[in-house]
Formats: C-alpha cells, structure tokens, sequence
C-alpha cells in the first residue's frame, strides 16, 4: 500500500509539474508575443511616421526654396538682367537660366 501511495503521489506530482510547465510557457509565450508585438508595431509606426514627416518637411523647403529660386530669375530676366549676373546670384548655370527663360 506504502508502494501504491509513493508512485500515485508521484505520478501525480510530475503530471501536475508537466502541466504547470506546459501552462506556464504557453501563457508567457503568448503574453510575450503579444506585448512584443504590440511594442514593436508601437514604435515601428511612431518612427516612421516621424521619419516620413521629416523628410516631407524637408522635400517641401527644398521645393519652395527652388520655387522661389526660378521665381526671382524669372523676375531678373524680365528686367534684363544680364545673364552673369543672374548666375552668380542663383548659382544656376547659364543653360538652367536658358530653359526657365524659354518658359516666359
């Protein structure tokens, strides 16, 4: 009877360990997964969605300051401005200020 009770206790205490294992890493697995998950998708969007607006910032100054740029050489030219001269305050080349000349 003393046999009977050790190998029931025993049974008993390594079928309760192997579900309390299997239970717990499932449990932290899927709590794990899910804060990962949710975590990662958190940040992946904040980064991307600050990068994004970054670099929009950055592409819609470049434009307006090109913009601007062509704005005022096309001003010069109207005032014949010679073409050295408008040049040297652009930066552009001469053939540049020729194509936006050509769109007067």
């Amino acid at each position: 009877a003393l046999w009977e009770e050790n190998s029931i206790r025993e049974y008993a205490t390594k079928t309760g360990y192997k579900e309390g294992m299997e239970a717990g890493f499932n449990d932290g697995f899927n709590d794990g997964f899910n804060d990962g998950f949710n975590d990662g998708f958190s940040d992946g969007f904040s980064d991307g969605f600050s990068d994004g607006f970054n670099k929009g910032v950055n592409q819609g100054i470049e434009q307006g300051v090109s913009q601007n740029k062509v704005e005022m050489i096309k001003k010069m030219l109207i005032n014949k401005i010679d073409y050295d001269v408008i040049s040297k305050v652009s930066g552009k080349s001469l053939d540049e200020i020729k194509k936006i000349e050509e769109s007067l």
